[in-house]
């Protein structure tokens, strides 16, 4: 697919505003926080940064986060860069500098920074800070999906089903919709009732379909909410009570399978 014709994943815009701790910060003493950065040590610099961010124990001030996780970056802390980078991708503290976001997301990705993996694929999906690369985008998000991070699960699922920067799969659409939607990712719930009523990837199923349509709606999804309206015209009363029924408990069959 050609990139005039790909109008991008729909990625939720907190997945790249969130900012990222190097331990629960609730649990740690705000004194000693400060003397361990004052020290040097990158992750105490980090987590002090993620406090002026957040505004947690002290009062929000941009500049003193900037401050703090420039001085975890510049020692190679991972969590510092992608901080780092989120600063100069949203302007906080700094003037906005897309390139420099990509250049500290890449950086941290190549540690291991799960969602800067995840932000270094979509930086390559919309050729921010850098040439738009498909291919890039689609081993970055797989690179995070495999480690866990539930949007890039849901975004590799997307790749799949359109097939961008691969070929079309829907059996891989629908594996990695699924690992999302026990994460509780409403859009994937609803790709999964999708993919149930269609029969692409797995064996049409309406009922099942109606199930996720039904939990994804709960969760806010209006495009399942919409599905709903029209299949629920394909089945009975009977399986729309079954499917509202089973919807309640989609999310145990990860804890039982």
């Amino acid at each position: 697919m050609t990139s005039k014709k790909w109008t991008g994943i729909f990625l939720a815009v907190a997945c790249l505003l969130h900012h990222a701790a190097s331990a629960d910060t609730s649990t740690l003493d705000l004194a000693a926080l400060q003397k361990e950065a004052a020290l040097g040590k990158a992750p105490a610099q980090n987590n002090l940064g993620y406090l002026y961010f957040t505004g947690r124990g002290v009062p929000q001030d941009f500049k003193e986060a900037l401050r703090w996780y420039q001085a975890s970056a510049a020692q190679g802390d991972a969590t510092g860069e992608y901080n780092l980078g989120n600063m100069y991708y949203w302007g906080h503290g700094v003037e906005k500098n897309i390139p420099k976001a990509f250049s500290l997301y890449k950086d941290a990705a190549g540690k291991g920074q799960v969602t800067a993996e995840n932000n270094l694929a979509y930086m390559y999906e919309h050729g921010l800070g850098v040439q738009r690369d498909f291919s890039e985008a689609m081993r970055w998000y797989k690179r995070a999906a495999e480690n866990g991070h539930g949007y890039a699960q849901r975004n590799l699922g997307v790749m799949y089903e359109h097939g961008v920067g691969a070929h079309r799969n829907y059996g891989r659409a629908f594996s990695w919709y699924k690992k999302a939607a026990f994460k509780g990712h409403a859009f994937a719930q609803m790709k999964l009732g999708m993919l149930y009523e269609r029969g692409q990837g797995t064996t049409a199923d309406p009922v099942t379909a109606y199930a996720w349509y039904w939990l994804a709606s709960q969760h806010g999804n209006k495009k399942a909410t919409e599905a709903l309206a029209t299949l629920e015209h394909r089945l009975t009363p009977a399986q729309i009570t079954d499917a509202k029924e089973r919807s309640a408990h989609l999310l145990d069959e990860k804890a039982a399978s």
